[in-house]
């Protein structure tokens, strides 16, 4: 609420409502907040991985994370306190974990994570969500190709780096996301999925 408010605020003080309709007004208010959110989130979640000291750890998940779901979307929490919760659950929560163990993961768990991921991007990429379906069929196409694009790249980036740890966060990072489009995980989270098939003819 306080940030919708100030994203009111600051439309207001720079007159954009003269400039535009009122479908491009709402659609702006929409992106200009959902910045906002993101960047208090992201603010949230660096701020407590930096006082645990896993801030560096946190980085090394969540760059593939944010890359490959730039292409591939993937679910969203329907509330920006619920999407608080999973992103420090998941950015601030496995680093930790991952950190704390006294073995790294071994060269089969990793092959193995890099499997799956690259096999779910291959057969679900790009996933849309109820807000923001993806209607048009030549975007999807691009997207998908840009997806497969992306993992593979930053696969190869991730084995040829010699440290299990940020090879095994790198990977953990593709693995959050590849799930994240899967319409399984969908399923269990109550939530539509391929939702423009719903305005198709």
């Amino acid at each position: 609420m306080i940030l919708h408010n100030f994203t009111l605020f600051f439309l207001k003080k720079i007159h954009a409502q003269e400039y535009m309709s009122d479908d491009e007004y709402a659609n702006v208010c929409y992106t200009v907040e959902s910045f906002l959110i993101n960047i208090t989130k992201t603010f949230q979640v660096y701020l407590l991985a930096t006082i645990l000291g896993v801030a560096k750890e946190t980085f090394l998940m969540h760059l593939p994370y944010m890359l490959l779901r730039r292409y591939a979307g993937g679910w969203h929490a329907k509330t920006s306190l619920s999407c608080s919760i999973f992103s420090i659950f998941v950015f601030v929560g496995i680093p930790l974990s991952i950190t704390g163990f006294s073995q790294p993961l071994s060269p089969i768990i990793n092959f193995s994570m890099a499997a799956i991921s690259l096999w779910i991007v291959w057969r679900y990429a790009p996933a849309d969500t109820e807000k923001n379906p993806l209607f048009d069929k030549r975007e999807r196409d691009i997207r998908r190709f840009k997806s497969i694009a992306m993992i593979l790249l930053i696969l190869a980036i991730a084995f040829i780096i010699k440290s299990s740890l940020v090879q095994s966060l790198i990977l953990i990072g593709l693995l959050i996301e590849s799930i994240m489009i899967n319409p399984l995980f969908y399923k269990l989270m109550r939530r539509s999925y391929r939702n423009y098939e719903k305005y198709s003819a």
